[in-house]
């Protein structure tokens, strides 16, 4: 069984420097990379729209994370091997 993690954010920093409009989405989905492949499409479709404005930030991320001993997915995966990933910084 593999389970594939897919992560996306961003966010705005105002004049004074402070983060703001932050919008993040998470999802997981087991064994079946096809459909994962196409829910990061949506949320790269999301990313990508904040990075046409100035001053914004963001990261969609798909990747296998690590599973903890106690059966909690890890935030990152293993070695920072990401199967898609897309960053910007305006």
């Amino acid at each position: 069984m593999t389970i594939y993690k897919i992560r996306s954010w961003s966010w705005r920093v105002d004049r004074k420097g402070n983060m703001v409009d932050q919008d993040s989405n998470e999802d997981v989905v087991i064994d079946n990379l096809d459909f994962a492949q196409s829910i990061y499409k949506s949320h790269l479709n999301r990313v990508k729209y904040s990075a046409q404005f100035s001053k914004y930030h963001g990261r969609c991320q798909l990747f296998i994370p690590h599973i903890h001993e106690d059966g909690l997915l890890a935030y990152f995966p293993d070695n920072d091997e990401y199967i898609e990933e897309f960053a910007f910084d305006n």
